[in-house]
């Protein structure tokens, strides 16, 4: 494992010369911010490396009108290839005149494989305006992970998963949408969707539902478990909506909003494993949660519906005894700001949730209870210490506070305390 640079006086000039060079685990650190427009598509990196911004500034990179950035391949059972971006980077794909290839990033390798994409800080631009482009296009079996990253521009979905393939593990960990874009995750499979997801953070425009599979008949379904926790999803208008599979999946703290006729859907013999705790739903014509066939107990509980959303579900065996359909006082709903105000009936109104923090970093919860919804209402800051008073010649005089605060001006004294557990009063003399 080494470590080189790309930049002015580097090792590198272009992204394309240090792809060709560098060997297995190796750091890339670009030390020259700036665009760094390359000739073609990135070569196929079928070997681990770590590329890091340490410029200072922004760092664009830039193909061919039409071109997609790059490619990962190769890989064997038990050693994956892990490439890792993290920090200011900006991967850019721009629409020729007809045609293009409209993902960022195609991730692929041997079957077996389980190669993944690792995006920390970094933003995906596109300017088609098609509503097909996707920042990964994954083949089975792969993984990926996004950590505080941006999406700009009209898209299709984060991910797409390939045909008859699963997600082994996807990770979102603070995802803004500047823009729009159809889902998070859109699969084409008719097994499991992902092995397993854990999605916090997520906040933007969704005109469809955060995972779409293309056989919805096996719905959003997991092998193990499935994490949405803490995210604001609004636009959610299309008909197409998610259907909550097999395996067990969580959905808490979350806000979503949308006009058409329910924001999910759960069916009794499919969707057993999945839940509904400390979510907000808004604008929803008919419910929050459509359940067909058979009642799911408790699928929905210590939720809210408002603005417009008359019902937390159209199955009222389904519904815990801990909703509310009150005015929750967002800050400002129709502008997506949806921390509560003083006074809101969802302060200390959920229940015990996975997430830890809230998307400011809140601690959860910040009172006795969590909060329904995506935010905490902050606790109330605790009461300054009360102020330490000796008596001087009979009258209490303020002499400092508790936290080492300033000696009041013009009083000095040498202080003897009382013996035993009395107060602080005796004073020897004036100074």
């Amino acid at each position: 494992m080494a470590t080189k640079t790309l930049g002015t006086g580097g090792d590198y000039a272009t992204f394309t010369a240090a792809i060709a060079d560098i060997a297995t685990w190796d750091i890339l650190n670009v030390i020259t911010a700036g665009i760094y427009t390359e000739s073609a598509a990135l070569p196929a990196i079928s070997k681990s490396v770590k590329f890091v911004n340490l410029s200072g500034g922004q760092v664009t990179v830039r193909t061919p009108l039409g071109q997609h950035i790059g490619s990962i391949s190769g890989g064997s059972v038990g050693t994956p290839v892990v490439v890792e971006w993290t920090g200011d980077f900006v991967h850019e794909i721009r629409k020729p005149g007809s045609g293009g290839t409209e993902y960022h990033w195609l991730l692929a390798g041997t079957a077996g494989a389980d190669n993944k994409l690792v995006f920390e800080g970094c933003t995906f631009t596109s300017d088609y305006t098609t509503g097909l482009t996707q920042a990964v296009y994954q083949q089975s079996g792969k993984s990926h992970e996004f950590r505080n990253c941006t999406m700009t521009g009209v898209y299709d979905c984060l991910v797409t998963v390939g045909t008859s393939g699963i997600c082994n593990t996807s990770v979102i960990d603070g995802l803004t949408i500047s823009g729009s874009t159809k889902s998070i995750v859109h699969g084409n499979t008719s097994t499991d969707l992902f092995g397993s997801f854990d999605h916090r953070r997520i906040a933007g425009k969704v005109t469809n539902t955060p995972y779409i599979n293309g056989n919805q008949a096996s719905g959003t379904s997991v092998t193990t478990s499935g994490l949405l926790a803490t995210s604001r999803l609004w636009g959610m208008d299309d008909t197409t909506t998610a259907r909550f599979g097999a395996g067990t999946i969580a959905v808490e703290k979350c806000v979503f909003s949308g006009s058409r006729a329910y924001g999910f859907e759960c069916r009794g013999n499919l969707s057993t494993g999945t839940t509904f705790r400390d979510c907000e739903f808004g604008g929803f014509s008919s419910e929050a949660v459509m359940v067909t066939l058979s009642p799911l107990t408790n699928l929905v509980d210590y939720c809210g519906a408002s603005n417009g959303c008359p019902a937390l579900s159209n199955s009222a065996g389904s519904v815990g005894t801990h909703c509310l359909t009150s005015d929750p006082l967002f800050a400002d709903y129709a502008g997506h700001d949806y921390h509560l105000l003083a006074g809101s009936p969802r302060i200390d109104a959920g229940t015990a949730c996975i997430a830890t923090v809230d998307p400011d970093g809140t601690t959860i919860p910040a009172g006795t209870a969590p909060d329904i919804g995506a935010f905490e209402y902050p606790a109330a800051p605790p009461p300054p210490p009360p102020p330490l008073a000796v008596e001087i010649d009979g009258v209490i005089r303020h002499l400092t506070t508790m936290d080492g605060g300033s000696i009041v001006s013009g009083i000095q004294a040498e202080i003897i305390p009382t013996v035993g557990d009395g107060p602080l009063n005796c004073i020897r003399r004036m100074l």
